[in-house]
């Protein structure tokens, strides 16, 4: 979902882990506007502290495009919206230094696999 804010698509109701993913495109040469004043607000910080957070990231479009994403992975459905209805601000994607949104809709998806590296033993 681009432009913006997406629309929630889903809502789980198991116990299972559930990655959430929003979407702010800032518009052209804001990205990192926009990644300063989530550090400002501290953004990061506050889900962080949330009980039920698991882990995240705060990313920008890779092909230069004014795309930036939060994704972040809750250890149920019941924590994320724990923390949604909470209404965290985020900074607007239309006006990072001045407007905030919030609480954010993302797109919710139930986690069916969770992958980990695995540890290499030394052959011998």
């Amino acid at each position: 979902m681009m432009g913006g804010v997406g629309e929630m698509t889903r809502m789980s109701t198991s116990a299972a882990a559930v990655r959430v993913v929003v979407y702010f495109d800032v518009g052209p040469g804001r990205e990192e506007d926009f990644v300063q004043r989530c550090r400002e607000l501290g953004v990061v910080g506050e889900i962080e502290r949330h009980g039920g957070f698991l882990g995240g990231e705060l990313c920008r479009a890779a092909d230069g495009s004014s795309l930036v994403v939060l994704t972040m992975l809750w250890a149920s459905d019941a924590a994320y919206r724990s923390w949604r209805d909470a209404c965290p601000r985020l900074p607007s994607s239309s006006c990072p230094h001045l407007g905030f949104q919030g609480p954010p809709q993302g797109d919710v998806l139930d986690v069916v696999h969770q992958m980990r590296p695995t540890e290499v033993t030394p052959s011998g």
